[in-house]
């Protein structure tokens, strides 16, 4: 009932501040349309007479550091790169973020993917946070700790020492990073590749954006060696992207279960953290060897 009445509540809110005599005219039919598969938010797309605008609900999920105002900032940084949906509106109280609504026209392809992802990462956009993979980790390996969930052994016995080994080894590059890429948050409307939901994004390293891309979407190693040749050419750092890639997995594995504890929409987190879990072990043996 709430969610219904915070819609109904951000429809006229959103109507005023498009329209302000608005109330002086006729009442244009408006429709509202639950999309399915969020795993983070309740998101809805919005028809107001001839219009689309797309609705973003959000719940309480602080214990992965994210928060809608922190997309809305974020959406309004990127604005001028011209690679995310325009934010038109945000109600803090209501949790309640309205954008401008992109047509899908196709399945977006790798290298279009790529040509959005560069033009983030080489401009001079500036996020006012920062979060490297080894941030990320740890933040969520506490918040576990405090929620009392016992992780799969492998993940302290395993997993971390070689999490650590990277994070004294490993030199970071810092760029503006979107931080949650994969094939759901990809628009191609026929002329480029927007990206959507920023509520992850901050300053990081471009190949860890990269490589969250490459695990969620569960990349095989043939697919990342393509991808970093056509992202970066002759200076395609393969090995870089494979460490970067299992810490990809890692953090993935530790948000899954997190979200499996504190989460209150019906996903299969479960199933999520398992799989995540093996492609971290797969990849922590090879690095390894």
């Amino acid at each position: 009932m709430f969610k219904f009445i915070s819609i109904l509540f951000v429809l006229f809110s959103f109507i005023s501040f498009q329209s302000p005599s608005f109330f002086q005219k006729d009442l244009m039919p408006i429709q509202v349309e639950r999309v399915l598969g969020g795993a983070t938010n309740h998101n809805y797309i919005l028809k107001w007479g001839s219009q689309y605008y797309f609705l973003r609900l959000g719940g309480d999920v602080s214990y992965l550091g994210i928060d809608l105002q922190k997309e809305y900032l974020i959406a309004k940084t990127v604005e001028t790169l011209n690679i995310s949906p325009k934010p038109l509106l945000y109600l803090p109280d209501q949790k309640i973020l309205v954008t401008e609504f992109i047509p899908l026209k196709k399945e977006a392809t790798v290298p279009r993917v790529i040509q959005s992802i560069k033009k983030l990462h080489d401009s001079a956009v500036v996020f006012p946070w920062q979060s490297t993979p080894f941030e990320i980790i740890k933040n969520y390996i506490d918040q576990l700790k405090t929620a009392d969930v016992v992780l799969p052994s492998v993940v302290n016995t395993l997993l971390i020492p070689l999490v650590e080994k990277l994070e004294r080894t490993l030199i970071l590059e810092i760029a503006p990073c979107h931080l949650d890429l994969h094939k759901g948050n990809f628009i191609d409307d026929g002329h480029h590749v927007w990206l959507i939901d920023w509520e992850y994004a901050a300053m990081s390293d471009p190949y860890f954006d990269l490589a969250t891309w490459c695990s969620a979407d569960f990349f095989s190693d043939q697919q990342m060696k393509d991808l970093v040749l056509m992202y970066d050419g002759d200076n395609a750092r393969e090995s870089y992207l494979y460490s970067m890639r299992f810490l990809a997995d890692v953090r993935w594995m530790l948000w899954a279960y997190l979200q499996k504890e504190f989460s209150t929409i019906n996903y299969p987190y479960q199933q999520s953290a398992d799989r995540f879990l093996n492609e971290a072990v797969k990849r922590c043996q090879k690095i390894k060897e």
